[in-house]
């Protein structure tokens, strides 16, 4: 998979096309609309991905490396703060924050705090193939991935040939639960608007369970949340109640200096909770090149190197393209390995540049989320040395970091439908990202709570909108359930 496109050894069921309108409504029911509509919006897509006991397997030791990453990355931090290694890579951690966040960041991150859950986007989770697009420690809309499964599992209920591997909504409200140092835990969770319709079900969910669970406007935060020095208060129509466990991470940009410091301090004494901690660590991309760098790459788990896509680091310039050379089709490779500034790039040819993935790296600004700041490099020269030159503002005017990948692609077999037409899917080639979801208890172990499928026509698997393109292609993505095999002689 490393060195090219393919089609995934991924097993697809293809669920009865018929059901489609079931499957449509079961969403709606949920509340899986986006933003203020009411009906689901997305493409259909009447499949599962089914999945081996050894790729499960292999998914749990995955999510334990990845957090051991991150670890060891915050660990080169606080050495570079001492002066003990480069004083890079603390300018890196660093870019961008402002003076209260970073003295926030900084308790954080000194505390060693580590979040309870993650989100890893998968472009392939074959046995032989997994390469990860990227890690969210803090998963957006919650509510509206999870619903999908329990849509999945009502209307097309799990038989003999593969089970559910878990109960998202319970386990994710039972990690944040464990979370709290007191007890009744109060949980709140910050969203975009356009997600609040998706937290409807869990908070039934928690309230059958007996959990007090607020979903919260994060734009309405600074006037319903009290962050006093002692304590954080959460004012609703029907009371004030005492926060043990608050889940965001936009908030830092929506309240004000002195309230992200007590955040950060309450957090650290263990009076809140805060999913994902205040370590902007665990909001950046550039740390994926550290395994990838000769006088780090011995401090990493190998286990790295292998799931994760080939990553070098931009903080200047001149650029060494020698960690990814070997994640591009063999015919490419001497033209990649030639390539020793940011300006050489626009001069390769379309075919060779097609082949690389410029991301920023940061977590914060404008472009370290919603892939806005995810760009391939094929297309004309005069395109690429546009954004090159937009690249090399941010990376030598402002010491903004950005990371080089290859291309991953990984093609599947996955039947499509509109909204308005759903009794007529049809199969479609598409690209994929399977967002697993997992966390850890006391234990500190890891492991996959469930899992989505994401699968769209563009490379980048966006698109909240279902649509037709002006060659009769549909344009958007679906969602889909995964399911663990128990036997394998149902599958399409």
């Amino acid at each position: 998979m490393g060195k090219g496109s393919g089609t995934s050894n991924v097993k697809i069921h293809w669920h009865n096309s018929q059901a489609c309108r079931q499957l449509q409504t079961a969403f709606e029911a949920l509340g899986l609309t986006y933003g203020a509509s009411r009906e689901y919006s997305s493409l259909l897509a009447p499949a599962s991905v089914h999945l081996s006991p050894a790729e499960l397997q292999e998914l749990n030791r995955d999510i334990g490396a990845l957090a051991s990453l991150y670890k060891t990355w915050n660990e080169l931090y606080l050495a570079s703060i001492r002066a003990e290694v480069p004083p890079w890579i603390a300018a890196l951690v660093e870019y961008g924050l402002t003076p209260a966040q970073c003295a926030a960041h900084r308790l954080v991150a000194k505390a060693n705090l580590e979040p309870m859950m993650a989100r890893v986007d998968y472009i392939d989770i074959s046995v032989t193939h997994r390469k990860i697009a990227e890690v969210q420690w803090k998963s957006g809309g919650p509510g509206f991935f999870y619903g999908h499964a329990l849509a999945f599992q009502r209307v097309f209920p799990p038989g003999r040939s593969a089970a559910t591997i878990g109960n998202l909504a319970a386990e994710y409200l039972d990690t944040l639960v464990a979370a709290s140092r007191y007890k009744p835990a109060v949980i709140i969770n910050e969203v975009r608007a356009e997600w609040l319709a998706g937290e409807s079900h869990l908070r039934d969910e928690a309230q059958l369970r007996g959990i007090s669970y607020f979903p919260i406007n994060r734009s309405t935060l600074s006037r319903v949340l009290n962050v006093t020095e002692r304590e954080l208060v959460l004012d609703t129509p029907d009371g004030r109640y005492p926060v043990t466990v608050f889940r965001g991470r936009g908030f830092t940009d929506v309240i004000d200096d002195t309230a992200v410091i007590r955040l950060a301090k309450a957090s650290v004494d263990g009076t809140v909770w805060i999913e994902t901690p205040i370590n902007f660590v665990y909001r950046q991309k550039w740390g994926m090149a550290l395994p990838y760098i000769e006088s780090f790459s011995n401090l990493f788990d190998k286990r790295i190197t292998e799931i994760v896509t080939p990553t070098a680091l931009v903080m200047s310039d001149q650029l060494d393209l020698t960690p990814i050379v070997n994640g591009v089709p063999e015919q490419h490779r001497d033209r990649i390995s030639s390539v020793k500034a940011l300006t050489d790039l626009p001069l390769l040819p379309s075919p060779t540049r097609r082949h690389l993935i410029m991301k920023c790296g940061t977590g914060v600004g404008d472009f370290h989320n919603r892939g806005r700041g995810v760009f391939r490099l094929g297309g004309s020269s005069t395109n690429v040395a546009k954004l090159v030159e937009m690249v090399c503002d941010r990376v030598l005017r402002k010491g903004e970091p950005w990371i080089l990948q290859p291309f991953v692609d990984c093609k599947y077999s996955v039947p499509i439908a509109l909204p308005s037409t759903c009794d007529s899917a049809q199969p479609q080639k598409t690209h994929a990202r399977i967002l697993v979801f997992g966390g850890r208890g006391p234990s500190k172990t890891w492991k996959v709570h469930g899992a989505i499928g994401n699968f769209g026509r563009h490379w980048k698997v966006s698109g909240s909108r279902a649509r037709t393109g002006q060659a009769g292609e549909l344009l958007g993505s679906a969602f889909t359930d995964v399911r663990v095999e128990t036997n394998s002689e149902e599958f399409s």
